[in-house]
């Protein structure tokens, strides 16, 4: 079974309108495309399962808010309004509770499981941290400090650690568009999941997400 783990950069485009990402919406409507295109069937077959952290759900909900409540143009009783039917439609992709394989309906397919953050994701920060400062080139910024993994790039990847763990080294997908994160995985590899960048036009679309030549049945157990 596949675990495809989402950062917030893949969320925002797969859930918001193209418009709102200005100078990008050909970037944008191509994230959507080939998540929708290579991620969503696999899960409607039983191939893979899509995982987003509570940590990452909190920052696509403060990222929404920003984007239409600090709409200082729109009067305020629109801008509630606004953020009140995307923050709905996105949560209404969660599932906190995981239903029977027989009882899926069409309206409760491609939903993503939270997952909660525990010790161990702190834990595994430190195998993260030294990984990160291990993987060359580290720029830096004006103020000559070097630019690595966020504090939720980490954990992020430290979810992606613990995820290997029930699925496998070779079944963990991280879903991104940072590069840094893709490129700490894939040099760490198979200590640190398989990363890849949606966004990325080096290599086929064909080829960059994984293929499942023998899918699994899965039950949920209530």
């Amino acid at each position: 079974m596949i675990s495809y783990l989402f950062d917030t950069s893949v969320i925002l485009r797969t859930f918001l309108p193209d418009r709102l990402f200005p100078n990008e919406e050909i970037r944008a409507k191509e994230v959507q495309s080939r998540i929708k295109a290579h991620v969503f069937p696999q899960w409607v077959d039983n191939e893979a399962c899509l995982v987003i952290p509570n940590f990452i759900v909190a920052e696509t909900l403060k990222i929404i808010a920003g984007i239409f409540l600090g709409d200082e143009k729109v009067d305020i009783s629109q801008r509630i309004s606004n953020y009140d039917r995307f923050k709905n439609y996105f949560i209404g992709w969660i599932k906190y509770r995981p239903i029977l394989n027989e009882q899926r309906e069409k309206g409760q397919v491609n939903k993503f499981f939270t997952y909660e953050l525990n010790r161990h994701h702190t834990l595994n920060l430190d195998d993260v941290f030294k990984f990160d400062y291990q993987t060359l080139p580290i720029k830096k910024n004006k103020e000559d400090r070097p630019i690595v993994l966020s504090s939720h790039d980490s954990l992020l990847v430290s979810v992606g650690i613990e995820l290997q763990r029930t699925f496998g080294n070779e079944n963990v997908f991280i879903l991104t568009l940072d590069k840094r994160i893709r490129d700490v995985c894939m040099k760490w590899r198979p200590q640190l999941p398989f990363s890849i960048l949606v966004d990325d036009r080096s290599v086929p679309e064909s080829e960059l997400f994984p293929k499942v030549a023998a899918p699994e049945k899965l039950i949920f157990k209530r």
